[in-house]
């Protein structure tokens, strides 16, 4: 088990060290050591049965916007809760509930490597040696946390429910009718999702699967899911498109129909500028209430 306490985080593959960039805010990325430099220090703290990282640098927190593969890691003031399991003295950190861990880029020992999100494979470059950084941080009692050698991950607990049942839906915008539509119903990652006439066909249908935080919008045509790519986060403008990494939605009754909410974040599902033409652009905006950023859903 972790002692709570201030680190700095090596990894195995690389022997580079976890490290909050000076320069360019929010990012986390691999770093040659440099011991002097707060930024490559962490203060892990216990939070009921898990953790959170704290880089004594910039006093923000890991974070992770989802828990799908290759969602880079940041540093945020919204900490995502992580678990430590040990492997021969070293950790793979688990984010949250999930099988996601945080792994450096390929294990390269270039400075200023990405580290990203990615399903825990034993792989060295997913796995940090915790060094200690002076005395370190105590708990309030003055009596380090009790507990086993190791802790194992728990499964995926993919029991959401949110204001509406799991099923397949036609999801339609409350401003204009419009369906959320798979562009062509194609399954190659990053085919726009848009907004077109209401139809019948299997495009135009979403299944919502229960996953830890939200549901998952997964294509009755292609089986790939309303997302984002890779390599975005979730910001104004961000386009919605049909991908085989799967983010969650978190579901929420409005006035009118229902609103599409990324977890944690004030950003919903959006009709940009409530277009009611055929091919519209879907995107994510910060919540303003209004009808183009509500959704009726039938079933299908």
């Amino acid at each position: 088990m972790v002692q709570e306490g201030i680190y700095r985080l090596k990894n195995v593959r690389s022997g580079t060290y976890l490290d909050a960039s000076i320069q360019k805010k929010n990012v986390v990325h691999g770093w040659d050591s440099r011991p002097e430099n707060k930024n490559q220090q962490w203060e892990i703290r216990r939070s009921g049965d898990k953790y959170t990282i704290k880089n004594v640098g910039n006093g923000d927190y890991i974070n992770v916007w989802n828990t799908n593969d290759r969602t880079d890691v940041k540093v945020k003031d919204d900490p995502t809760p992580v678990r430590f399991e040990e492997h021969d003295g070293a950790y793979a950190i688990y984010l949250d509930d999930s099988q996601g861990v945080i792994d450096l880029d390929q294990g390269r020992d270039e400075n200023g490597t990405d580290i990203n999100v990615w399903r825990f494979s034993g792989a060295k470059q997913q796995l940090w040696r915790l060094e200690g950084v002076g005395s370190g941080y105590q708990s309030q009692s003055g009596v380090q946390p009790r507990g086993e050698s190791s802790y194992s991950a728990p499964p995926q607990q993919d029991n959401y429910r949110g204001a509406v049942n799991p099923g397949t839906y036609y999801i339609r915008n409350v401003h204009t009718g419009t369906a959320l539509d798979l562009a062509g119903g194609a399954s190659t990652d990053g085919t726009k999702v848009i907004g077109y006439s209401a139809g019948s066909g299997n495009n135009q249908k979403w299944t919502l699967e229960p996953g830890s935080r939200g549901y998952r919008l997964k294509n009755a045509q292609s089986g790939t899911y309303a997302g984002f790519q890779s390599h975005e986060s979730p910001t104004d403008g961000v386009l919605l498109t049909g991908n085989r990494n799967a983010p969650e939605w978190d579901v929420k009754q409005a006035d009118q129909g229902y609103q599409f909410f990324i977890p944690g974040t004030n950003y919903v599902l959006d009709l940009a500028s409530g277009d009611r033409s055929d091919g519209a652009k879907i995107c994510l905006w910060t919540n303003k209430g209004e009808n183009n950023q509500k959704w009726n859903l039938q079933q299908a």
